[in-house]
């Protein structure tokens, strides 16, 4: 695929058009649908602040620096996440809750399971264990998964069968994992790439299926982005991404794909949306003076080498980074990631619907 000022140009007209397309998707959708979330830190709201020996934890300051009241939330960035920025674009005016908080409530867990639940882990993995050795307890992707069918019981104990199998036949369930098996991956490569990566997707298609068989029918997958260019990774290559990182990322951009497609012609209820987040943070690397950014291999809070923490390294133009801190890109790259995945028409970023079109599917 050809990269460069083309594919950097398509990116900047689309959110041009961004500002009158919000406008367009809030009024046509005054009720927005229920937003499912799963993965890792990607899409984590807090779910690892409940987890007592874990230990990866965005608990401290200075992450949440730009959040409300500039407050730590267990969000792995300066702010707000690609997922919070996904679902306040759909209508919300904040993102669901992390599943783990709303159990320990007394009151308000069945009103809010009807709107969306967070089950996202950081270090969590598509693999039962991957994070577990690193960060001593995450939670994986297929316990999430475990996790939102108690919460479907719970739905159809309120709504009733028929209710809650149409509530949950609306809703956007959103994916994002894969990064961290790719990286334990990385590090100990017991096996030939191709061996692991069907391993990987033999799991991830067991997983989505068994979504789609609690009732799931609206899946909005972000694929791994360019974690080889992360300032972790960029590190241990004298600054340079790390090509046979990316190579991975990409393959499973494409195996993945593949499988999409499979389920889409087995189920005629199934609609998807697949975001390519290697293309869309390439293009923005490879741009990054015409996409606003100054830095892009150093992050903003700590270094390569060391977390983000009180007292250490912090940039003071943070909207000029592309990266939070190792691993994780800053609010302002999620914002625009999130509106490529919601609005763009460029099929190399995101098909074969936006997540936009795939929240008005019937």
């Amino acid at each position: 695929m050809k990269r460069g000022l083309c594919t950097s140009v398509l990116l900047v007209l689309t959110l041009v058009l961004v500002e009158y397309t919000v406008e367009g998707l809030a009024e046509e959708n005054q009720q927005p649908p229920a937003v499912y979330i799963f993965g890792d830190s990607t899409v984590d709201v807090g779910t690892n602040n409940h987890l007592k020996d874990c230990r990866t934890k965005a608990d401290s300051p200075y992450y949440g620096i730009d959040f409300d009241f500039s407050r730590p939330t267990g969000r792995f960035t300066n702010g707000h996440n690609i997922a919070d920025l996904i679902v306040r674009h759909l209508g919300y005016k904040r993102s669901p809750p992390p599943f783990l908080s709303l159990i320990n409530r007394m009151s308000g867990f069945q009103s809010a399971i009807l709107r969306g639940v967070n089950f996202a882990s950081g270090g969590s993995g598509i693999f039962d264990q991957t994070g577990n050795v690193t960060y001593i307890q995450v939670v994986a992707l297929g316990k999430q998964i475990q996790q939102f069918a108690t919460v479907c019981s719970n739905i159809t104990k309120v709504l009733g069968k028929a209710k809650a199998d149409e509530l949950l036949s609306k809703s956007i369930f959103i994916i994002s994992a894969g990064s961290n098996d790719i990286f334990e991956y990385s590090e100990n490569r017991t096996v030939l790439p191709a061996i692991f990566m069907d391993k990987l997707i033999e799991a991830y298609t067991t997983q989505i299926e068994e979504l789609y068989n609690l009732g799931a029918r609206k899946f909005a997958v972000l694929s791994v982005g360019a974690i080889g260019c992360v300032p972790k990774i960029r590190a241990l290559n004298h600054g340079n991404c790390v090509d046979q990182v990316n190579q991975l990322a990409q393959a499973f951009y494409t195996l993945v794909s593949s499988v999409l497609q499979q389920f889409s012609s087995q189920y005629t209820e199934f609609n998807y949306s697949l975001g390519n987040l290697y293309e869309v943070t390439m293009t923005t690397i490879l741009n990054y003076l015409v996409e606003g950014y100054k830095e892009i291999r150093t992050p903003c809070c700590g270094d390569a080498n060391t977390t983000c923490h009180f007292g250490g390294n912090l940039c003071n133009n943070r909207n000029q980074y592309l990266f939070w801190d190792m691993f994780h890109p800053t609010q302002v790259a999620s914002d625009t990631a999130a509106r490529v995945l919601l609005f763009s028409e460029a099929t190399e970023l995101v098909n074969p619907n936006n997540i936009s079109r795939l929240a008005v599917i019937p």
